[in-house]
């Protein structure tokens, strides 16, 4: 916050008018983003006109600096509750992005930071909703995808390993045999023979 009316003030050397006109534009760009979640849309929008009723060219360039600061942390702060209390919504996002891209190595630190949470929240939340770790998830998913491709005839288990995520043949059959019981090339026959 405060680097950043540092950034506006040098911008503006110092003309009030000028900042007035660069804080009202980036706090509109904020409210918009924050527009798109109602709940938080609704605890921030008074917040947002107070403010804006404090950006006036009279008001002392300290007032202002204040006022700024206290919505930016008060944005802040209704941000980090409403991703606490979305559970659902951020765990349903990371669900579509591991069924999107389960075929590459996507770890946890990058699903964290695409859907805007902590690791630690996130690993948390996994095991709240789950009962196990990112990492097992994943082989969940990659698992239920190999099973649908080992009832494509003909085509190689080592191919299937690639397709869904493992360059190692030997560690997807590892992980396949772990949680089907079963090896991928008997799973293939049990499915063939229709048993």
């Amino acid at each position: 916050g405060l680097a950043l009316l540092e950034a506006f003030r040098n911008k503006v050397d110092g003309d009030v008018l000028r900042m007035i006109t660069y804080i009202t534009d980036s706090l509109l760009a904020l409210n918009k983003r924050i527009a798109t979640f109602e709940t938080l849309s609704a605890f921030i929008e008074p917040k947002y006109n107070e403010l804006i009723r404090m950006l006036v060219p009279h008001r002392p360039v300290e007032e202002i600096r204040e006022s700024v600061l206290r919505f930016i942390a008060d944005c802040a702060e209704a941000v980090r509750l409403f991703r606490e209390q979305s559970c659902p919504d951020v765990i349903y996002r990371c669900d579509e992005i591991i069924r999107q891209q389960f075929h590459r190595d996507i770890s946890l630190g990058e699903l964290a930071q695409t859907v805007g949470v902590s690791v630690t929240y996130l690993s948390k939340l996994f095991n709240r909703k789950y009962g196990m770790n990112y990492r097992e998830y994943l082989n969940e998913i990659r698992i239920e995808q190999a099973k649908a491709l080992l009832e494509v005839p003909h085509m190689k288990v080592m191919e299937i390993a690639r397709r869904v995520g493992y360059s190692n043949a030997n560690y997807f059959t590892r992980i396949f045999k772990r949680l089907t019981g079963l090896s991928p090339q008997e799973y293939r026959d049990r499915q063939a023979s229709g048993q």
